[in-house]
């Protein structure tokens, strides 16, 4: 059933899905046993998920506030616990897989799959962290296709223009450096005139290209609805590669070495230092 010929009051979350396959029983010691311990230490829960589990968080338009969902599992702990971070989990932020695997079966469309796929619904955790998170919370329903369908569409064109906007900063530096090389008569490749028009004209040629490009693209990425855009249109070519180059190069989002630090590394206090305390 492909999703274009779907009743116009078809919405995913009318597909039926089964919970309980989603979010195993934790109330049994193999479920504990095949996460092999990864938990946290029981002594430092203020929530006990195998008695009270809170529902994933998710904005107006049905998608996970990956923010909200990292302050719910770290407030479920007590404040003095020190996550380790020196294992790591590429977590989806929506699950489980085969509940998506059978909505697009059901659809005849692989829009649910490349939704749960796309980078900015994936999210680098601590491992132990990622655990409790599964623990702790119940799943998320399915976002609409519509905001799927915005989601798929913002990310291809964010993808593009952080694509195009790379390659004028590397011809930028390309033609920086070979100016440099020729001054300092370093070059091995010596130019056929002396301002080096041939290489000039090519990299000029190659940078209006790519600048047509970023246009493209941010156009294209202007015309999803701004609450899904990803780029926002004051943003510098900077701010766009700053913003999305982790995503590009991991396939996800970073959880634990960001800008923000949800995650960070145990304080180290030198023996001065419990001296002074003391």
């Amino acid at each position: 059933m492909a999703a274009e010929t779907l009743s116009v009051g078809f919405q995913p979350r009318d597909f039926v899905r089964n919970l309980s396959k989603d979010n195993p029983n934790l109330g049994t010691e193999g479920q504990y046993i095949w996460w092999g311990g990864d938990l946290p230490p029981r002594d430092f829960w203020e929530v006990n998920p195998w008695e009270q589990q809170i529902e994933t968080p998710t904005d107006e338009y049905g998608l996970v506030d990956a923010r909200r969902v990292l302050q719910i599992g770290k407030q479920a702990m007590k404040p003095s616990y020190e996550w380790p971070t020196d294992r790591y989990r590429d977590d989806h932020l929506y699950w489980s897989e085969q509940a998506f695997v059978n909505l697009a079966h059901y659809l005849g469309d692989p829009l649910p799959m490349n939704f749960r796929n796309l980078p900015p619904n994936i999210i680098r955790l601590p491992l132990t962290f990622e655990r409790w998170k599964h623990a702790l919370t119940i799943p998320a329903d399915f976002p609409s296709l519509e905001a799927m369908g915005h989601s798929v569409r913002a990310w291809s064109s964010a993808q593009g223009l952080f694509e195009s906007i790379q390659s004028s900063v590397n011809l930028e530096r390309l033609r920086r450096n070979r100016q440099t090389m020729l001054a300092s008569g370093r070059s091995s490749i010596k130019p056929r005139y002396d301002d080096d028009r041939d290489s000039e004209a090519c990299i000029v040629d190659s940078l209006a290209a790519n600048f047509r490009g970023v246009a493209m693209a941010l156009e294209r990425h202007q015309r999803v609805p701004q609450e899904f855009q990803i780029i926002h249109p004051d943003e510098s070519a900077r701010d766009v590669l700053r913003k999305l180059s982790f995503q590009m190069k991991h396939g996800c989002r970073d959880g634990i070495t960001g800008r923000q630090l949800y995650f960070p590394p145990a304080t180290i206090t030198t023996s001065t230092e419990e001296e002074r305390a003391a």
